[in-house]
């Protein structure tokens, strides 16, 4: 429906009968200022007022809806049919003639914007939900009451034979309860995952189906990118638990550098000193971490390779992350051989034009 050209076809169906905009209002018992507004294309008439615009003018209420046009189909639409019986308050009605196949869902969603949500549930309440297409349904979607979308999906789900797209499951789910979508969910989610139809649906699920999504795909070995589309709408625990599975050798640690930014101080420390102990170290991993990293993990580190622990030359790959304390900690070991004395020339550039004096007074000093 067209609002603004069905309130031009009012306009010119009141002109022809020489009609004021008063006289058309007191016939249909609303003010003028309501024809008014019809005819500016600003609202449309009620139900219960298109029975009476239809009888003054002598046109069907089908023919209002279409704004006089012609309908081009094969079976005539019943969408003034509906507004008909709902105007005579006869939902179920409607719901008999459209299980007979006498009134099509095309005509229900023609009318659906008109329709209180209370209206639409007295219609579908009556109606066997096997005369919908899951298109139907998402067009239905946004007029519908909750628990009424739920049960035509759930009904879809448990008894319909149609297959349901994602990108179908994404444009309901702004209108599904919780508990629906996961239904959703949980009904696709051994099939071939994607990180788009995550991201079209995360925002709308609750944090422990995100947490159960999440959990699933990692012991799948399904996409890793799957967990990464759903991190920034994960909590704490989620991310606790994926760190428990690389200290278990489940995950690698260098999956979890891309969720740096979504990791607490407390998860990157642990998850550095996971990397560093490990005898295997991947010290390419601690380098991806390192912007996202707390003075308190760098001066960890710092301290390993001060203790041996870790090779002196790794630590110049975090140089630009380093607070001046810690460049200073390592220039002043390396002069005192403690550690590789390279790392003078490797470090200085970071150093602040003080330290470097002191440092070069400090080798002067000893030559």
């Amino acid at each position: 429906m067209d609002i603004q050209k069905i309130g031009a076809y009012i306009s010119k169906l009141r002109k022809a009968q020489d009609m004021t905009q008063l006289e058309l209002a007191e016939h249909c018992n609303v003010s003028h200022q309501a024809v008014s507004k019809w005819e500016r294309g600003e609202s449309l008439p009620d139900i219960g007022t298109f029975p009476k615009l239809a009888e003054r003018f002598e046109v069907t209420i089908d023919n209002l809806l279409h704004a006089g046009q012609e309908q081009q189909t094969a079976k005539p639409r019943q969408a003034g049919t509906i507004v008909k019986e709902l105007a005579n308050n006869k939902p179920e009605q409607i719901s008999q003639m459209m299980n007979a196949g006498e009134v099509e869902p095309e005509d229900l969603l023609e009318v659906a914007p008109m329709l209180k949500s209370s209206s639409l549930h007295q219609v579908v309440k009556g109606l066997d939900a096997s005369r919908f297409s899951f298109e139907q349904i998402i067009g239905l979607a946004p007029f519908l009451r909750e628990q009424d979308l739920d049960q035509l999906v759930s009904f879809m789900l448990n008894e319909g034979q149609e297959q349901v797209p994602w990108n179908n499951i994404a444009a309901l789910a702004p209108f599904l309860s919780s508990d629906a979508l996961q239904q959703l969910v949980d009904h696709h989610i051994q099939d071939e995952l994607q990180a788009k139809h995550l991201i079209a649906l995360a925002p709308f699920l609750e944090d422990e189906q995100i947490d159960e999504m999440i959990r699933h795909v990692v012991s799948q070995d399904l996409n890793w990118n799957l967990v990464v589309s759903l991190a920034p709408f994960a909590e704490e625990e989620t991310f606790d638990w994926l760190i428990e599975q690389c200290k278990s050798n489940q995950l690698r640690a260098n999956q979890l550098t891309s969720l740096a930014p979504f990791l607490e101080e407390r998860q990157l420390d642990q998850l550095v000193r996971q990397v560093v102990l490990d005898d295997t170290m991947n010290w390419n991993v601690v380098v991806s971490l390192a912007p996202h990293l707390e003075e308190a993990t760098l001066g960890w580190l710092v301290q390993q390779v001060i203790d041996g622990k870790v090779e002196g030359h790794h630590i110049v790959s975090l140089a630009p992350f380093l607070e001046e304390e810690h460049i200073g900690l390592l220039l002043a070991h390396a002069q005192q051989g403690t550690i590789s004395p390279d790392l003078i020339m490797k470090l200085a550039p970071f150093a602040g034009e003080q330290l470097l004096s002191k440092v070069i007074v400090n080798f002067v000093n000893k030559s």
